[in-house]
């Protein structure tokens, strides 16, 4: 089994240590460990520790603790760089492998995906979201490009206004539906299918709307501690169904599947018989064929406009062509 760490850092949780172990998840032969850490962290004593079981270590790109005013060569808050500098300083360049995750971006799809399990077709439908802050911000687009009519609340009425007219404004021409912005929370649930609840918390008892909400109604919850004491329980008594969302396929999809493509580069330029052939995003001359891999060419894509666009052309002898696959689905 080869262990894989995945570290983040938060606010608003206090542990009695500087790391905290919050799950562990298992996944063809790989041992996917989850750690927490706070500003008050050793990094150089961390990454010892962790290269001492693993060669692989995630780290969460997204910042999330404060600027530290009084050192600014000490911003532990930019958590990627820490454990970067930690690794270098401690000489473990060649023996534990550094990799950028975004974790908020892994919550975001884990929802998305569990929307589509469940509904099957989410193109039309209706859903309110509680909280527009990064998560909700991203899940309002994402959801809205997919067709999802979206009513949001946020406790900053201003803030979702905000969310909401950029994606308006960011949207793709063609996407009919748009979101909204509610008032009343209660708002955010009438007429909807679901609710998907995206803060840290709320002020209000969410279970107090169960007249509103109809018999095949859904609650998602992305965070810790959301609802109200006994207020699950409410729900449960009222054949409500209450989900969580769980990242962890999502995460362990990532992290994976980083490793298992991490060799996987075909960028670049190479000459196949009498013709000059490139692939992987390598921007060639014109005429220059675009292949499968330049290294060993199997399929022709297209050539080269020599401008960064490409031509599609006749087949080329000795490559397969992506005509033969249009042949094939269009029978």
């Amino acid at each position: 089994m080869q262990r894989i760490i995945v570290l983040s850092n938060t606010v608003g949780r206090n542990f009695e240590k500087a790391i905290k172990a919050t799950a562990v998840r298992e996944a063809d032969g790989f041992e996917v460990v989850s750690l927490l850490t706070s500003n008050e962290c050793d990094y150089d004593n961390l990454v010892r520790n962790i290269q001492k079981t693993s060669s692989h270590l995630f780290v969460d790109l997204e910042k999330k603790q404060p600027l530290n005013i009084k050192n600014q060569f000490d911003q532990k808050g930019n958590l990627f760089n820490s454990i970067y500098m930690s690794i270098k300083k401690n000489n473990l360049q060649n023996k534990l492998n550094l990799y950028p995750i975004k974790l908020n971006d892994i919550t975001v799809n884990a929802t998305w995906k569990h929307l589509n399990r469940i509904y099957k077709d989410i193109s039309g439908l209706k859903l309110g979201l509680i909280g527009t802050g990064n998560i909700g911000s991203k899940l309002v687009s994402t959801l809205t490009e997919s067709g999802v009519k979206v009513r949001c609340f946020n406790r900053d009425i201003n803030k979702a206004i905000s969310v909401v007219n950029n994606v308006i404004l960011t949207k793709p021409e063609q996407v009919i539906v748009s979101p909204d912005v509610v008032r009343c929370i209660e708002h955010s649930i009438i007429n909807t299918a679901g609710l998907i609840i995206s803060c840290s918390e709320i002020s209000e008892d969410l279970s107090e709307y169960i007249s509103l909400i109809h018999g095949e109604y859904k609650i998602f919850l992305i965070g810790h501690s959301i609802l109200k004491e006994n207020a699950l329980k409410k729900f449960q008594n009222n054949n409500i169904d209450v989900q969580r969302i769980d990242v962890g396929k999502e995460l362990l999809s990532f992290v994976i599947g980083t490793l298992k493509t991490n060799n996987y580069d075909v960028f670049g330029k190479n000459t196949f018989n009498e013709y000059e052939v490139c692939s992987g995003g390598f921007i060639g001359e014109k005429n220059n064929l675009i292949v499968d891999n330049y290294k060993d060419p199997k399929w022709y894509i297209a050539s080269s406009n020599g401008k960064g666009g490409v031509n599609y052309k006749n087949n080329i002898r000795g490559l397969k062509s992506l005509t033969e696959l249009d042949d094939l689905y269009n029978q």
